[in-house]
């Protein structure tokens, strides 16, 4: 049994007055401690909600706000994310240009060096040539040489043989008219005399 139910009983069997006064007073008393401390309590559990209130209040705040930071670092990881793909399919692309041009450049290197052996054999070639061409052009100075010099032996041996037969012409004619005043002269190979009768 309560406090209150103790007193209000009290008061209904008190006999004397004062016992009535007295019981009148204490469950009085009673309920102003009671409501009292009803109301500190309701005062005290409205402040603890109230701040709890405040502390939801604060927390679900806090919860926005961190849900937004969530959502904005997402979109920024995304957008980071997005544009890390594009660097990487741009560092393929341009890997595999790079790649490309190597193999470009290694054929173009090969056919240069193939050029430059297939230029090194011709330059040998015609080294080799325009050795024997030298070697050739030699003999063929030699050889004009030597027929500049029989042709000046020809020339000189005709010269002497023209001269010869000039003056064996000349001889001869000196011999026919030697001949023709001694009254000589050949007849088919023979000396003949002219005699003259009176």
């Amino acid at each position: 049994m309560s406090r209150i139910s103790y007193l209000l009983a009290q008061i209904l069997s008190a006999v004397y007055g004062r016992d009535v006064r007295q019981a009148i007073h204490d469950a009085i008393e009673q309920c102003y401690t009671d409501v009292s401390t009803a109301k500190t309590l309701c005062d005290a559990s409205t402040t603890a909600a109230n701040t709890a209130a405040s502390n939801a209040n604060t927390k679900a705040s806090a919860a926005n706000t961190a849900a937004t930071n969530a959502n904005t670092a997402t979109t920024a990881a995304n957008n980071a994310a997005s544009a890390a793909n594009s660097a990487a399919t741009n560092a393929n692309t341009k890997a595999t240009a790079a790649q490309t041009a190597t193999t470009n450049a290694n054929t173009a290197t090969t056919a240069a060096n193939n050029a430059a052996s297939t230029a090194n054999t011709a330059a040998d070639n015609a080294n080799t040539k325009a050795a024997l061409a030298d070697q050739k052009a030699a003999l063929a100075d030699q050889k004009a040489t030597a027929a500049q010099t029989a042709t000046t032996n020809a020339n000189t041996a005709t010269t002497a043989a023209n001269n010869a037969a000039s003056a064996a012409n000349s001889a001869a004619t000196d011999v026919t008219q030697a001949f023709s005043d001694l009254g000589l002269s050949y007849v088919d190979g023979r000396l003949c005399v002219k005699v003259e009768r009176n």
